[in-house]
């Protein structure tokens, strides 16, 4: 229990400062069932076992326990080129999740995915890759399933099924927390408050029966002061929501990301056109109320304050202190936040829990087999890496720890990557990193966080321009970053409004 304890200390008290809104228990109340932990995990039932058919034909989890896998999909029938991937549950209790995982397909092989699951689950799929002659490299599958504590389990891709189809629907816990609410706050020099919410029309980036991902970018504006009389830095976040699960989870950037112009039209009010330049930041904070937990992934290793009270209801995690944003430049981090139903058993409660959780402090990074990689040919450039030596996984092992344990984390630390952003050749952008295909050769799921963590350093380099295209006759020169150093200055034509900042 003292996992689920450790997760839910986060929670806000929005409800006590609403009184539209029905009271619910705190959270603490709550956490006092936790003495009865013990008992009901030995007596839960299989979650949402049986499942009810819905008007699209879709199964869900029984009606008011928040979700979980429903009935069980047909086994279908073995595929020409085998294929499988494993999920290893790294937590120390079960959790039920929807599993996302790459999957690689042969080249002339699937032109859709229409007939194709995951054997004995209800499968929806979103492409991710193609090959030159259109048909599937690389796809995520998404199924719902329980996976019991520390079980590496194996799954089988097969086909003559119908894969899920339609549009996304939210979680019913989601859906009924109407107070749910988040965004980010920043702070001048002069400490002046800049606020952005993650509210109103979104661009949603992809979907299916059972994820979807929305993007919000948003402007920080002065709450009760003028300020420096204009925008402040910018949000952008990034919300992902799953069917069968009552998690939300928020990856937020925190960006100087502006685009800019050198001859701005008249009249225009377009924020994105007028950039700040290099600035100060006082404080950035990640805001949240309403949720029944929430908390900042990997917060030790971001170095993020523990939350506190801002007011109105929200927690207020500060990520930033007396630092700074350079032109172009963005941090990112990620939220996990949790909504229970007022009226929730003790059973689905604690099975929830356990599961935010483990989203949170062991992420499930399923991995295809070395095999499925290989006859596939669908990683990077390369194709898939050969068997690994006998002692790959220790290898792989060995690779995960002495990163984990290296101290290249925090605000502006390098996570393994290469620290500058003009270093060429780094792990990353190999043919295949190296990291990945290690990870593949021993099927060891957790180097696949470094994997993971290096990509987001990329969010530190100061090359982010909100919708920036460059074409082969305009004249836009990005060479060692923004143009307005003194040698690009000269040979660009247009600066993106640096020029007057320069």
């Amino acid at each position: 229990m003292s996992r689920s304890r450790k997760f839910f200390a986060t929670t806000t008290h929005a409800h006590e400062h609403h009184p539209e809104r029905p009271a619910a228990p705190r959270s603490g109340q709550r956490l006092g069932l936790g003495s009865l932990c013990g008992v009901l995990l030995g007596f839960l039932p299989a979650c949402g076992s049986g499942g009810e058919i819905t008007s699209g034909g879709g199964y869900y989890g029984e009606p008011g326990t928040g979700g979980g896998p429903g009935a069980p999909g047909s086994p279908g029938n073995p595929l020409a080129v085998a294929l499988e991937f494993t999920a290893h549950n790294h937590f120390s209790d079960d959790r039920t999740e929807t599993v996302c995982v790459s999957v690689p397909f042969p080249e002339g092989g699937y032109p859709d995915l229409d007939d194709v699951v995951v054997s004995g689950h209800q499968t929806a799929w979103n492409v991710m890759q193609r090959w030159p002659d259109g048909t599937v490299r690389v796809a995520q599958a998404q199924f719902t399933d329980v996976l019991p504590s520390d079980e590496l389990k194996t799954y089988t891709i097969a086909r003559d099924v119908p894969a899920m189809t339609g549009s996304f629907t939210r979680n019913s816990w989601v859906e009924q927390n109407t107070w749910l609410d988040y965004g980010a706050e920043v702070r001048d020099t002069n400490g002046v408050a800049y606020r952005a919410y993650a509210r109103g029309a979104a661009e949603v980036l992809q979907e299916t029966p059972l994820v979807q991902t929305r993007r919000y970018r948003r402007y920080h504006e002065a709450v009760s002061s003028p300020g420096i009389g204009r925008d402040y830095l910018t949000s952008t976040f990034y919300v992902t929501e799953f069917r069968d699960v009552p998690v939300v989870i928020v990856d937020w950037l925190i960006g100087n990301d502006y685009l800019g112009a050198d001859n701005v039209p008249a009249g225009t009010t377009d924020p994105n056109m007028f950039p700040l330049g290099a600035v100060d930041v006082n404080e950035a904070s990640f805001l949240v109320r309403g949720a029944t937990g929430a908390h900042i992934y990997r917060s030790a290793t971001e170095t993020v304050a523990p939350p506190v009270s801002a007011g109105g209801g929200y927690s207020r995690f500060e990520v930033l202190t007396d630092s700074f944003l350079g032109d172009g430049q963005t941090r990112r981090y990620r939220a996990m936040i949790y909504n229970e139903h007022p009226g929730a058993s003790v059973e689905d409660m604690m099975r929830w829990r356990f599961t935010a959780t483990a989203m949170l402090e062991e992420p499930l990074m399923p991995l295809a087999t070395q095999a499925s990689w290989h006859d596939c040919g669908s990683a990077g450039l390369l194709g898939g890496p050969i068997a690994g030596p006998t002692d790959a996984f220790q290898r792989a092992e060995h690779d995960y720890q002495s990163w984990e344990s290296r101290d290249h984390f925090g605000t502006w630390g390098s996570r393994g990557d290469a620290l500058k952003s003009a270093t060429t050749g780094t792990p990353r952008n190999h043919p295949l990193s190296p990291d990945f295909a290690h990870a593949i050769a021993a099927n060891h799921h957790k180097l696949l966080r470094k994997v993971e963590q290096m990509a987001w350093a990329q969010a530190m380099r100061p090359y982010h321009l909100f919708g920036l295209e460059v074409g082969a006759e305009e004249d836009i020169l990005l060479w060692d970053g923004i143009p307005y150093e003194p040698g690009s200055r000269d040979l660009s034509d247009e600066t993106l409004g640096r020029k007057p900042l320069f």
